[in-house]
């Protein structure tokens, strides 16, 4: 009992100063969300923000490839092979992962612009949702190096500070001295990730010293073992990006939209009872990972059951806010015409108790080796997902698809919770924190 109060102590003091730091920048992302949802909002009104949130979308479909696990895989491998002092096979993965990206970016760039000459549709909106996706990839690629070697709060920066607080100042600007389109909201997106690539290389090459860079002994490669776990991460973040997605591209081949717009801005909203969990699951994946290169099984346990318990408590707060000043506020600062909305909001902030819940399940299972589990319960749950929104975003519109997608949202985390117990033997579960730890 003294070693695991020791312990405890130890990694409440750790990851609450980690959490501190992540906090403010989440708040930084909170606040300037808004002001950008509210600045498009009401610059491009409920068609035109409802055809910018449509052309995100497909932005984010892209990044399945671009993605495919990737940022996951350099994550653990950065953390496990740091802590083996494998400088040489580090370099080769760092090399073989940029030139990754660089082809599949080449080949969707190739595809969408054949695309676009073939429907009649916006040209320059998706000519700059093109560059948006590549520059993005690179940023979570560098942000990932960054969190493999536990350098969370700087590996937060460039994404959700300087990326939105940027894209914030574009827009003021834009609105006060011209008019906002669709088009020209994606091109200042643009910009602002490209600002925020600048800032994470830069970090990545002040913070990394000897640890990336020393090395003398040239690289080496390992491909097949790194397509070997790249394969199920990325099926599993496929998965996961159709999921957070599906509802949207649905409801814009469904319905309109002014739909599709009403949906985004209630996304917005209710995503901030879910960013909590994002930062814990930011601090926790590369201690998963390096704890279960060690052999360090407790303390694993021990995070992901203290994990859950500060999600669900975060996300039952925001769900309160959202219940009691929502459309108020939305009314304020988006207009009357998005306060069906705040119903969405709920829904989804809802969803996110519950899957606080099971904090950690699928990061333990994708830091211990364990990933084809998770792609396997991801992808399932995106048909189930697709068929749920299909069944009601015809006879609901927007809350149809939040209803849909929250369900099927939190059965998902409840099967990854069964995986990590069953195949990792490990339990993230709040009530288990509540008995044990409380008792």
């Amino acid at each position: 009992m003294p070693r695991l109060a020791a312990l405890k102590g130890h990694l409440l003091g750790q990851t609450g100063r980690q959490g501190a730091s992540l906090a403010f920048a989440q708040a930084v992302t909170v606040v300037a969300g808004i002001g950008i949802g509210s600045l498009l909002a009401r610059g491009l009104g409920v068609e035109g923000y409802g055809r910018y949130l449509f052309a995100l979308t497909v932005v984010q479909v892209m990044m399945i490839p671009l993605d495919f696990g990737l940022p996951t895989l350099v994550m653990r491998e950065v953390a496990v092979l740091r802590a083996r002092g494998d400088w040489a096979l580090l370099g080769g993965l760092l090399r073989w992962s940029i030139a990754f990206v660089a082809v599949i970016w080449a080949l969707l760039a190739i595809g969408i612009l054949g695309w676009i000459h073939l429907i009649e549709t916006e040209d320059l909106l998706y000519i700059f949702a093109v560059l948006l996706a590549g520059v993005w990839a690179y940023m979570r690629f560098a942000a990932a190096i960054l969190r493999g070697m536990e350098k969370v709060v700087w590996a937060a920066l460039p994404d959700q500070v300087i990326r939105p607080l940027t894209m914030l100042a574009a827009l003021t600007v834009v609105s006060l001295i011209g008019t906002l389109t669709p088009s020209r909201a994606m091109a200042l997106h643009t910009l602002a990730a490209t600002v925020g690539l600048f800032w994470a290389v830069w970090i990545l090459h002040r913070r990394s010293g000897p640890a990336l860079v020393g090395q003398t002994g040239g690289v080496r490669y390992a491909p097949r073992v790194w397509f070997a776990s790249l394969l199920p991460l990325g099926m599993e973040v496929g998965a996961g990006f159709l999921n957070a997605r599906i509802d949207v591209l649905m409801l814009g081949f469904l319905t309109d939209s002014r739909a599709v717009g009403i949906y985004g801005l209630g996304l917005l909203i209710g995503g901030l009872a879910r960013m909590p969990e994002t930062v814990i699951k930011q601090i926790a994946a590369p201690r998963v990972a390096r704890y279960h290169a060690e052999g360090r099984t407790v303390e694993i346990r021990h995070l992901a059951r203290l994990s859950a318990g500060a999600s669900v408590c975060a996300a039952m707060i925001s769900l309160f806010g959202i219940l009691l000043i929502g459309k108020p506020v939305v009314a304020l600062l988006a207009g009357p015409e998005f306060e069906p909305s705040v119903m969405v909001a709920a829904i989804v902030a809802s969803s996110s108790i519950v899957t606080g819940f099971w904090c950690l399940a699928a990061t333990i299972l994708n830091m211990t080796g364990h990933e084809k589990h998770t792609a396997r319960i991801s992808w399932s749950s995106t048909i189930i997902n697709a068929l749920a929104n299909l069944a009601l975003i015809p006879l609901l519109g927007a809350l149809g698809a939040a209803l849909a997608t929250a369900v099927v949202t939190g059965a998902r985390q409840f099967a990854f919770e069964t995986a990590a117990r069953n195949h990792a033997g490990m339990t993230s579960g709040l009530l288990r924190l509540t008995r044990r730890t409380l008792a």
